[in-house]
């Protein structure tokens, strides 16, 4: 749902601010990551259109995004006017419905990630009374969160006897992997391989 949300938003913003995110030729995108951007939502939250962007000072955009619990600074205000200043503006008049369904999918989407948020917390704290909290921060390329999440998925380590019981019920099993890729051998391939064997052995 979450990235469903994330991109019905990027298709939102496309509309309201053409080239905002785009990378051509010289165009750069105006925030280098929308989600983690404090600016980019704020600018999304004020509601203004690229044509009244457009028509600001920095300042007045500064003050206008200020008065709506979103500080700027004079730096950022005179890229995001700049920038605006270079693309081609849809009427207001078209976007006053998408303004408003962008700034619910963002409410929606603030929403989730703050249960998200909860929802990680907890599974850390617990997982850290298991029998797996010594494989956190330990393996390197996998988050906590990773870890919590297989460790929830296997148990508790000392229902097992064997170490390939857990790689069995985590999904991993190596064995059905290299059935798969049997599968997708070309048959020319096996007959030949085949073949070979007999006359190798002869």
């Amino acid at each position: 749902m979450q990235t469903c949300l994330k991109n019905q938003i990027k298709a939102r913003l496309h509309k309201i601010y053409p080239g905002l995110m785009s990378k051509y030729n010289d165009n750069q995108p105006l925030f280098s990551n929308l989600w983690t951007s404090p600016t980019a939502r704020g600018l999304i939250k004020s509601r203004l259109t690229a044509t009244q962007v457009k028509r600001m000072t920095p300042e007045e955009l500064i003050e206008n995004l200020k008065n709506k619990g979103f500080p700027l600074t004079l730096r950022s205000g005179r890229r995001i006017v700049r920038y605006f200043k270079r693309i081609l503006t849809p009427k207001d008049e078209i976007l006053e419905i998408e303004m408003d369904l962008l700034n619910r999918d963002l409410y929606l989407l603030e929403t989730l990630e703050k249960e998200l948020s909860l929802v990680e917390e907890r599974m850390l704290e617990e997982v850290k009374r298991t029998d797996a909290s010594f494989l956190l921060d330990k393996i390197k390329g996998l988050s906590d969160i990773m870890i919590a999440s297989f460790a929830g998925v296997v148990g508790r380590i000392g229902n097992y006897r064997f170490g390939k019981e857990i790689f069995s019920k985590s999904g991993l099993s190596s064995k059905v992997n290299q059935r798969e890729r049997e599968k997708k051998e070309p048959q020319s391939y096996n007959k030949f391989h085949r073949k070979g064997q007999r006359k190798f052995h002869s």
